[in-house]
């Protein structure tokens, strides 16, 4: 899987957004499409994040959607 790739296509796809804001299934969203109510960001941070605060919520994202996969979809990520 080519991860760079991968995040090119989610930014392009959701944007990016340092605030948050409400997405158009009515979830408050922050960063590159996360759902704040599913996966709450750190007690301590403030808006607007940071280029690096995103970025670590982005590679959280991708490594948990990976993990999925490959626990209940293991032939999606076979190499």
């Amino acid at each position: 899987m080519n991860i760079t790739l991968l995040e090119a296509e989610l930014r392009r796809d959701e944007g990016t957004k340092y605030s948050p804001y409400i997405d158009s299934t009515g979830n408050q969203t922050i960063g590159v499409g996360r759902n704040m109510k599913a996966n709450p960001i750190p007690k301590d941070w403030t808006f607007p994040l940071t280029d690096a605060q995103v970025n670590q919520l982005l590679a959280e994202d991708i490594q948990t959607a990976c993990a999925s996969l490959d626990r209940f979809l293991p032939w999606a990520t076979a190499r």
